[in-house]
């Protein structure tokens, strides 16, 4: 699970991150500081899935803003966080993903 933490002044865009794994046999949520070199890709309201990170970097959550045209990668080992503008992208109302063209 992904909890996001949204910024007060704008709420389509979020300040920090955690990630917790159900441990079944406790019935419990617990607090990890990695993804096991996967990546997290996820469209807030529509959808989230883990990959294998393969062009993407692993460790990171990938949080897509359709109307905005941004992209969030949260690193989730060392908690920094970048936003990167999609120029390019058509304006949309609905999630979108765009797969990066290098590493």
């Amino acid at each position: 699970m992904v909890n996001l933490l949204m910024d007060e002044a704008d709420l389509n865009k979020y300040t920090g991150l955690s990630v917790y794994v159900m441990k079944f046999e406790r019935t419990r949520w617990r607090r990890v500081g990695d993804l096991g070199g996967r990546a997290f890709v996820m469209a807030p309201v529509y959808v989230g899935a883990s990959c294998e990170a393969g062009r993407l970097r692993g460790d990171c959550v990938y949080v897509v803003h359709p109307m905005s045209r941004e992209l969030q990668v949260f690193d989730v080992k060392d908690g920094s966080m970048e936003t990167q503008r999609l120029h390019e992208a058509p304006f949309s109302n609905k999630a979108f993903w765009l797969l990066p063209t290098s590493c």
